[in-house]
């Protein structure tokens, strides 16, 4: 034989659990409203991951041809300024 215990029933079954049917059912609509937005973030994130994905490529891409210009850059910088020692050091060009 199995026993309910008081506390596991509501005052209308002689219990002492507490129970508003309001309550109650404003929790189960507030829940179901946050699970239908979850669910539509969910929807609406999956639906861009392959964006975010490709952007991501192309951005990786970006950085590599910027990094790779200015490294050209910093080269001829150097090639410039040892040409103008070169020339300074044998008298071809006077400094200003």
């Amino acid at each position: 034989m199995r026993v309910i215990h008081q506390s596991q029933l509501t005052e209308e079954f002689d219990g002492t659990l507490p129970y508003d049917n309001s309550e109650w059912i404003e929790i189960r609509t507030v829940g179901t409203a946050a699970d239908a937005v979850q669910d539509r973030f969910t929807k609406i994130a999956l639906r861009y991951i392959p964006y975010l994905n490709s952007l991501t490529v192309e951005m990786v891409w970006l950085v590599t041809v910027i990094v790779t210009v200015m490294y050209g850059i910093y080269n001829a910088f150097l090639l410039l300024d040892g040409l103008c020692i070169t020339e300074l050091s044998s008298g071809a060009l006077s400094a200003p």
